[in-house]
């Protein structure tokens, strides 16, 4: 990892998402989300790291996990609706559907797929 960047000021993972959430193109794009929040956790000369050194540091835990982040933008989108982005509704609703499909599967009720 390299020189400081804006995540220098940040000492959390919740700060650094809310930082990043401001830019609508991330909102509703957990990829490019996650990209980003990596970005700027390796610093300049990103662009220039093989996928075997990004993979070593991702394995040796230096960077944040990808599903700390995800959960952390959903737990900041359920919080602050100002930084929930146009697909936000609509992925509720999908996810509240999965629930009742998996109950419904899970104990066999009519409508089960």
């Amino acid at each position: 990892m390299s020189k400081p960047t804006i995540f220098s000021n940040f000492k959390t993972v919740r700060e650094k998402v809310v930082y990043l959430l401001q830019n609508d193109g991330l909102k509703d794009s957990d990829e490019r989300l996650i990209a980003n929040f990596w970005a700027q956790e390796v610093g300049s000369g990103s662009d220039k790291m093989t996928a075997e050194q990004f993979l070593r540091l991702y394995s040796k835990g230096v960077l944040t996990s990808a599903e700390s982040i995800r959960r952390t933008r959903q737990i900041i989108q359920k919080q602050m609706p100002e930084l929930r982005g146009k697909n936000y509704e609509e992925r509720k609703k999908l996810s509240v559907q999965t629930a009742i499909d998996a109950n419904k599967a899970t104990f066999g009720l009519p409508g089960a797929q």
